[in-house]
């Protein structure tokens, strides 16, 4: 079907050449083939006057206008669906439909597996699939690409559809063999201690843990840095080092593995956890459904 002289069936294949950056790809999610999508491709080009990618080492780089696209090529298709699987009921066993989160590993063993049983309980097609948070995951998202953005506080502050879900304090946690620290910690001690630390890179703003040691100038303390809380424990595991992690996540990987908590004789930071949506996803009933399991789920975490 064309409309303004463009057939709209190329827009499905131009958002997945958007996500994927790849010809190849895209073939393979659409189940055509490569030169089929190659010549979608050409027909895009011819419509907008414009290359919309370009080939940077194995990679479809978009153009300016392509990116300029990005955000209402992924309205165009998330209202499509909306309107494809509109029903006078929504039934939760019928709708077809997989929800991207993008968050650290720590929300994801602690919050997401929860929803993703809870999805597969109350659901027959809903699914879930978790994006580990880095800065490209979080442009994406802001572009429309991911559906939902669980993230500290700080990460994104001007959003327009976001929701509070829970604050965690962050605990000391030692191996279980660490004859060095008792089973309280003066700051002092904490500071001057060999430390792993979870450093999210290429994030623009540290972290509130990073922001702790600067504020203490100890950041000299971290012996290993990692960008997984959970890589933090198999880095402190028969080492005397000493490592933060939220207290939810804390007292899961207790239970798991061979580490135990630290009481600190001096306040830890908070992390304040809160979710981001876009807004066209308000009109979707099943949007709905799992932001309101996220909720609830959130609402017995924290402190």
């Amino acid at each position: 079907m064309r409309f303004e002289r463009l057939d709209l069936n190329l827009i499905v294949l131009f958002d997945s050449l958007l996500k994927s950056e790849n010809v190849s790809r895209t073939a393979r999610q659409l189940h055509l083939t490569q030169p089929t999508v190659s010549n979608a491709l050409a027909r895009l080009r011819r419509h907008f006057d414009d290359e919309l990618f370009v080939m940077v080492g194995r990679k479809l780089e978009p153009t300016p206008l392509a990116i300029d696209l990005r955000e209402p090529v992924a309205k165009f298709i998330h209202l499509s669906r909306v309107i494809a699987q509109k029903r006078s009921v929504f039934d939760p066993e019928t709708t077809e439909r997989t929800f991207s989160i993008v968050a650290s590993d720590y929300i994801a063993s602690v919050l997401l597996t929860r929803v993703g049983r809870r999805l597969v309980s109350a659901t027959s097609h809903v699914n879930l699939r978790h994006v580990p948070i880095s800065a490209a995951a979080i442009q994406k998202f802001l572009q429309g690409t991911y559906d939902f953005l669980v993230a500290p506080g700080y990460v994104y502050q001007n959003w327009p559809n976001t929701k509070f879900l829970f604050a965690d304090r962050f605990v000391v946690i030692a191996c279980r063999d660490n004859t060095e620290v008792g089973s309280q910690l003066t700051l002092d001690e904490f500071l001057n201690h060999p430390l792993a630390v979870c450093r999210f890179g290429d994030l623009s703003q540290p972290s509130v843990v990073e922001e702790f040691l600067m504020k203490h100038d100890c950041e000299h303390s971290a012996r290993v840095e990692c960008e997984s809380f959970g890589l933090l424990v198999d880095y402190i595991v028969g080492t005397p080092m000493l490592a933060s992690l939220p207290l939810s996540y804390a007292r899961m990987r207790v239970q798991r593995s061979p580490i135990r908590l630290v009481t600190p004789m001096f306040d830890m930071p908070v992390i304040r956890q809160q979710i981001l949506w876009h807004g066209y996803s308000e009109s979707e009933p099943a949007a709905r459904l799992a932001l309101e399991m996220i909720e609830q789920e959130a609402a017995d975490l924290g402190e």
